[in-house]
């Protein structure tokens, strides 16, 4: 799955409420620092008090919201996500390929707009001896991706979550029964 994370709010905050992109996974929060009684969080209509040291594990596809209460403590959780339970292996090896897939496209993608920005600054260091030289705008060196309609890709905006196959992948799995629960399972 992706890149455990940590999640860091200061006090008196609130998470406004949110979706998170896909029901593929469940999202596992261990709170690290966690003043007693202050942190809580809302998925779909369920509130919990956090504990520190006591993990909780919810479909994060739900809209949820958490806050932190405590007047000068701050709250520190280490995130994470695991496939979603209800997913069969098959799906599981199918949305692993997907998602390797964009992390490989976004990869070739950053290692060409290095090698253009390396064969820009050759250039710039070679105009650079000519006195009539023009500034480059930062502009001429992004390239936008349009789809035929002319709107730009969102895909290649950094976000392969919105990729329309992906969505009807997860979308025919909550029509095949993956779970709708909106539960909040503690450790």
């Amino acid at each position: 799955m992706d890149t455990p994370f940590f999640s860091a709010t200061a006090a008196q905050t609130h998470i406004i409420p949110h979706y998170g992109p896909t029901n593929k996974k469940l999202r596992c929060q261990l709170p690290l620092i966690c003043p007693p009684n202050a942190c809580r969080i809302r998925v779909a209509n369920i509130d919990l008090t956090l504990q520190q040291d006591k993990a909780i594990i919810f479909d994060d596809s739900f809209l949820h919201e958490a806050w932190n209460d405590h007047q000068i403590k701050s709250r520190l959780v280490l995130v994470f996500d695991v496939w979603h339970p209800d997913l069969s292996d098959r799906e599981i090896k199918f949305l692993s390929f997907l998602q390797n897939a964009a992390l490989r496209k976004a990869k070739r993608q950053a290692e060409i707009s290095l090698q253009t920005l390396e064969e820009s600054k050759i250039g710039d260091d070679e105009e650079s001896h000519d006195s009539n030289t023009e500034l480059r705008s930062a502009s001429s060196h992004h390239a936008t991706t349009t789809t035929s309609s002319g709107k730009e890709d969102d895909y290649h905006k950094g976000n392969p979550d919105r990729h329309d196959n992906f969505f009807a992948v997860i979308q025919k799995g909550r029509q095949e029964g993956v779970s709708n629960r909106s539960e909040i399972w503690t450790i």
